[in-house]
């Protein structure tokens, strides 16, 4: 199966189907961001670049709180992170990231912690940018769109 085919269930039905270009997690361009249990960057999507501006080289290793966040909020971050590894309770919310070229912007993110097969944790960072994030749902649920519209047969 290619990655663009759809799983064909026992019915002959399509139960798992591929999701087109300009899917709602393409609009928002959501990253992807594997912590260690120290904080330090272990796996990212190629949309974390996109968001942050750091390269895998120049961010994979490096403590993300050290990389991603101005001194003034790196308290509030790193307590954040702590109560998700130490609960195992996830934590969604906004807060400014330094991006690397300097600029700061607002970032959503859901954080969880994982557990690996040596019962070793990590915690993963899902993050968009705020403002594609409101601009993406206005636009997914904006009335008149044609895909809200009924279809005429």
């Amino acid at each position: 199966m290619g990655a663009t085919e759809g799983f064909q269930g026992d019915t002959g039905s399509p139960a798992v189907a591929p999701s087109g270009p300009g899917g709602l997690l393409d609009v928002l361009n959501v990253a992807a961001v594997l912590l260690d249990a120290d904080g330090r960057i272990d796996l990212r999507s190629p949309q974390a670049e996109i968001l942050f501006g750091y390269s895998p080289e120049e961010a994979l290793g490096k403590y993300a709180g050290h990389l991603l966040i101005d001194e003034e909020h790196l308290d509030t971050v790193l307590a954040l992170f702590a109560q998700v590894m130490d609960d195992g309770e996830s934590w969604a919310g906004v807060f400014p990231v330094r991006r690397k070229d300097g600029g700061t912007r607002m970032v959503e993110f859901r954080n969880m912690r994982l557990q690996d097969d040596q019962r070793a944790y990590g915690a993963l960072g899902l993050a968009t940018d705020r403002t594609t994030l409101r601009r993406g749902l206005v636009r997914r649920h904006s009335p008149g769109r044609r895909q809200d519209r009924p279809r005429r047969r």
